[in-house]
C-alpha cells in the first residue's frame, strides 16, 4: 500500500477499530488506541471484493472466489460460499462504457462481488450480473439474474428498498454513474438517476421508510452533486449548495460530508458546519467531528474526478 489514505474506498468502525477497505480490494483494520495497522489476509486466498460491519462489531467479508468470512474478536471462521452463477453475455442492455478502465464503468469479465448488505435474516450479494440472496435461517441461496450487466465503478453503494428491492449507486465522477433499482424476485434493473456520481445511500432519519442519497464530483471549476430524497422512482433535492462525498446513518441522524462543509440532518432541517480540524495519524488525515462521528481523508475520487483529497465518515457503533 503506497500510503494509509490512497485510494481508500469506503470505512467503518467499531469501538477503536477502524476498517478501511482500498479501490485495489484490500482491507485492513486500525486500533486507534494503538495506532497499529494490519492487513487482514489470512485465512484469505484472494482479494477482499466488500465488508460489512454488523452492530455487534463482528465483520463479514466476501472474497473474489467467492467465499463469505466472518471476523468475531480478530478469529476468522468461514460462513458460506456465493454460488457465482457466472456471466451472461448475452443479456446486457447497457449501454458500453465510454472508458474501459477499472472505476470508469469498466465491462465485467468475472464474476464477483460489487456490494454486500445484511437485510433483515439475509445476506444480499450483488454482482455484475445477478442478484444473491442468502438465508441465516435456512443456509440456502437464490440466486436472481439481473435483467442487464452493471458496469464498475470508483465507488458502489447498495441498500435495501421496497419488498426485496435494492438500491445501488454508482460513482464514476464526471462519467455518468447513476441509481438503479433492482427487483429482487425479477432481476428487472430500472435507471432512476442515470448522471449523478453517487457517494451513498442510507434510510431517512424520518423512518418514513424512504432513503437519502448523496452524489458529489469536483474537478477544477465543476461542483456538483448534493443530498436527495429517494421514494419509489422519484429522487428529489434536498441540499445542492455542494457536493457530497459520503454520508452515514447513527440513531435518528445522518451526517454527510460535503465540499468545506459537514452536515447533520435529523429528518426536518439540515444544518452545516466546519469540517473539523484534520490531523495525521500514522499517515491517515483524520478528523474526530464528535464522540460519534470519525473522518479519513481519501484521494480515490481522483481516480475519476481528479477532486484530490475528500472526506469519507465512520460512525462508532460501540
Amino acid at each position: 500500500m503506497e500510503k494509509p489514505g490512497h485510494h481508500l474506498q469506503r470505512i467503518d468502525m467499531s469501538g477503536s477499530t477502524l476498517w478501511l477497505h482500498y479501490f485495489e480490494r484490500t482491507l485492513f483494520s486500525f486500533d486507534l488506541d494503538r495506532r497499529e495497522f494490519q492487513q487482514e489476509s489470512p485465512p484469505f486466498m484472494s482479494a477482499v471484493d466488500d465488508f460489512f460491519l454488523l452492530p455487534d462489531g463482528r465483520i463479514l467479508v466476501a472474497m473474489e472466489q467467492g467465499d463469505v468470512w466472518i471476523n468475531t474478536f480478530g478469529d476468522w471462521e468461514f460462513l458460506t460460499d456465493i454460488p457465482f452463477a457466472g456471466l451472461s453475455k448475452g443479456i446486457t442492455l447497457t449501454p458500453p462504457p465510454r472508458v474501459n478502465r477499472p472505476g470508469f464503468g469498466m465491462a465485467p469479465s468475472t464474476e464477483r462481488t460489487y456490494r454486500l448488505i445484511i437485510h433483515g435474516a439475509e445476506i444480499v450479494v450483488l454482482s455484475p450480473v445477478n442478484l444473491y440472496r442468502y438465508s441465516l435461517d435456512s443456509g440456502e441461496w437464490v440466486v436472481t439474474p439481473l435483467s442487464e450487466w452493471l458496469f464498475d465503478a470508483v465507488q458502489i453503494s447498495m441498500a435495501a428498498g421496497p419488498g426485496h428491492s435494492v438500491y445501488t449507486g454508482f460513482n464514476r465522477g464526471e462519467l455518468p454513474g447513476g441509481l438503479k433499482m433492482i427487483a429482487g424476485d425479477t432481476g428487472r434493473v430500472v435507471t432512476v438517476d442515470g448522471r449523478q456520481p453517487i457517494t451513498g445511500i442510507v434510510p431517512d432519519p424520518c423512518m418514513n421508510g424512504g432513503l437519502v442519497v448523496s452524489a458529489g464530483c469536483c474537478h477544477r471549476s465543476m461542483d456538483f452533486g448534493g443530498l436527495y430524497r429517494l421514494s419509489g422512482m422519484r429522487m428529489d433535492p434536498l441540499f445542492q449548495e455542494s457536493a457530497v462525498f459520503d454520508l452515514k446513518l447513527s440513531a435518528n441522524f445522518l451526517f454527510a460530508a460535503g465540499k468545506n462543509s459537514f452536515l447533520h440532518y435529523d429528518g426536518s432541517r439540515i444544518l452545516s458546519g466546519p469540517t473539523g480540524k484534520f490531523s495525521k495519524i500514522e499517515g491517515l488525515a483524520c478528523s474526530d467531528i464528535s464522540k460519534t462521528v470519525f473522518q479519513v481523508c481519501t484521494d480515490v475520487n481522483a481516480i475519476v474526478s481528479g477532486s484530490g483529497h475528500t472526506p469519507l465518515i465512520a460512525v462508532r457503533k460501540n
